[in-house]
């Protein structure tokens, strides 16, 4: 699991959850970044409202495409 290594982390993590994943608990995300944070780490998380686990809604898919967008632009040269 992604939280028993969070020291080991290097890079920016963008992370983007529904909250009402069926197949991911939403919690988990929460828990992550709280981690992240705590550690210093350059984390973002995206909250989907009412979001599933397949982007099944355009308002979603939109909002985590410009989030994809914004946080490759300001990582990747």
């Amino acid at each position: 699991s992604p939280i028993n290594f969070v020291e080991k982390v290097q890079v920016p993590v963008l992370l983007i959850h529904g909250t009402r994943d069926k197949i991911v608990p939403f919690r988990q995300s929460k828990y992550f970044v709280d981690e992240m944070e705590d550690a210093d780490k350059d984390v973002e998380f995206v909250e989907l409202k009412k979001g599933s686990h397949h982007l099944s809604s355009a308002e979603n898919r939109m909002k985590a495409m410009k989030a994809i967008d914004k946080f490759l632009k300001q990582h990747i040269n």
